[in-house]
């Protein structure tokens, strides 16, 4: 799940629940945008998201890293 902070779906303790799916990410995602994409730790997966960006049809983006 990647976080995404416009979501509104509640979650324990009051507080929103910001996490998405990777395809749930990508289908917010327009063609020439740029976007950043952090979690390089040890306990992130952000190369599943940049696979579901590669699998789309989008084009013409610039990522930060």
């Amino acid at each position: 799940m990647a976080p995404y902070s416009g979501s509104t779906v509640p979650a324990s303790e009051g507080r929103p629940d910001k996490r998405m799916t990777e395809d749930d990410v990508v289908a917010r995602l327009s063609s020439g945008m740029t976007i950043g994409i952090g979690g390089w730790g040890s306990r992130r997966n952000p190369m599943s998201l940049v696979r579901a960006i590669a699998r789309s049809e989008l084009t013409d983006l610039t990522i930060v890293c």
